[in-house]
This record gives C-alpha cells, sequence and structure tokens, in this order.
C-alpha cells in the first residue's frame, strides 16, 4: 500500500486457479447474457410507447421527475426542522424550538446541498435526528434500528456511533432505568442486526460473511473529512 498526497492506492495479489476463473467468466457471460435479454424484452415497450412519445412530453417527464427529486429532499428537511422543534421545544421552550426549527430550514448549506447539488444528505440527516429523538425519549430499540438504517443509507453515519453509544451508557447509570437500559441494548442490538440482515442480505451472494465490514472500512479510510467539496 503506497500514500501519494491525498490518495490512497491499494495493490491487492491474490492467487487464483482454473476454477475460480473459469467461474468468474461463466458469471461475467450470464450477466451480458441477462442484460441483453432484458433490454430485448423492453424493446418492443419502448419502441411501442416510448419512442412515439413527442420530446415536449419528455421534457415534462424530466421535469416531474425532478420535482419529485426535490420534493423528497424538501420533506426530510422539513422533517428534520420540525423533530428539532419538538427536542428543543421538550428540552427548553417553543421559543428555542423555533429557533433551532428556524437554523434547520433557512440555512443556505441546505439549499445548496440538497436542492442546487442534488445530494441526499437531508435524508441521512433525518435519520440521525430521528434516532437521537427516540433515544432523548428512552426508546432504545427504535433509536438503534433507525440509527442501522441511516449506517446503511450512508457510512458517513458511522460519525455519529459515540453519540448515541454514549446514550446507551448514560441509561446504564440512570437512576432507576438499569433494567430499561439493558432491555433497550439488547433490543437495540437485535433491532439493528435485524434491520442489516434485511438490507443487506440481498446484496451478499457468494461473498464472506464480513464483506460488509470491508465495504465501511474502505468507505472510512476513504473520506479524510467530514464534508468534502461543500465550498
Amino acid at each position: 500500500r503506497s500514500h501519494t498526497g491525498n490518495e490512497k492506492l491499494k495493490c491487492i495479489v491474490e492467487r487464483e486457479n482454473i476454477r475460480d476463473i473459469i467461474i468468474r467468466a461463466i458469471k461475467v457471460y450470464l450477466f451480458i447474457m441477462a442484460l441483453i435479454f432484458l433490454g430485448e424484452g423492453f424493446k418492443p415497450l419502448i419502441l411501442e410507447y416510448i419512442i412515439p412519445i413527442p420530446s415536449a412530453g419528455l421534457y415534462w417527464v424530466n421535469i416531474v421527475s425532478s420535482v419529485l427529486d426535490n420534493a423528497t429532499l424538501a420533506a426530510a428537511e422539513i422533517g428534520t426542522a420540525l423533530l428539532a422543534y419538538k427536542i428543543a421545544s421538550q428540552r427548553a421552550d417553543r421559543t428555542v424550538g423555533l429557533l433551532c426549527a428556524s437554523a434547520i430550514l433557512f440555512n443556505p448549506a441546505m439549499f445548496f446541498n440538497s436542492s442546487a447539488w442534488g445530494q441526499i444528505d437531508a435524508v441521512l440527516t433525518l435519520l440521525i435526528v430521528l434516532a437521537l429523538w427516540f433515544l432523548i425519549n428512552e426508546q432504545y430499540i427504535p433509536a438503534a434500528a433507525i440509527y442501522a438504517l441511516a449506517v446503511i443509507f450512508k457510512p458517513q453515519a458511522i460519525m455519529f456511533a459515540p453519540v448515541v453509544g454514549l446514550a446507551y451508557v448514560y441509561a446504564l447509570f440512570k437512576k432507576g432505568g438499569v433494567g430499561k437500559a439493558i432491555w433497550g441494548i439488547l433490543g437495540g442490538v437485535a433491532a439493528a442486526a435485524a434491520v442489516f440482515a434485511l438490507f443487506i442480505w440481498p446484496f451478499t451472494g457468494s461473498q464472506p460473511i464480513d464483506w460488509v465490514l470491508k465495504v465501511y472500512k474502505d468507505a472510512i479510510g476513504y473520506y479524510h473529512y467530514a464534508t468534502i467539496n461543500a465550498f
């Protein structure tokens, strides 16, 4: 492994036998054959319904798609603002809640990230804040499930692992809440494992069981900053 500036170059040398090469060649052949069959299967549909659509119709289809994409991101931002309002109002008062919600809704960085650049960080933020909301209300099992979903959605969610972990540790030392905390930790681990299994198992195939750990390890090592290419 060698390092050049901010780029990381990794070279892995593995020995392969004839059997592995033949199996990989068959998989590539089947994949290409499936793509050809898929294309031929959609060809009559495209020729019959898509090609006759005038360019103006395709333009409006694209416009509708863009609107729906931005509406999804806007809904995530509004949901995050509402959660921030509820959390701040619960911990302080409505005025502080409104200030927190306004700081999210009218933050220029949110506009650039979602509307201008089309990034999906607003959805990740919503999942993280939702997990924190469950933790604040001592609902440890759904908090773990939501946080696991956030990690699956984007590896950068791992940065919040210390915060989530400290919330569970704090629950252990809370007066009269040891039993609930232990149950929440055990149930949270089970819920997080179930979420990971549900979303990762379909992509496992014949890969080793620890393949996803290697993916996250490489992703964490690839990003040197919490935010890149922002301004």
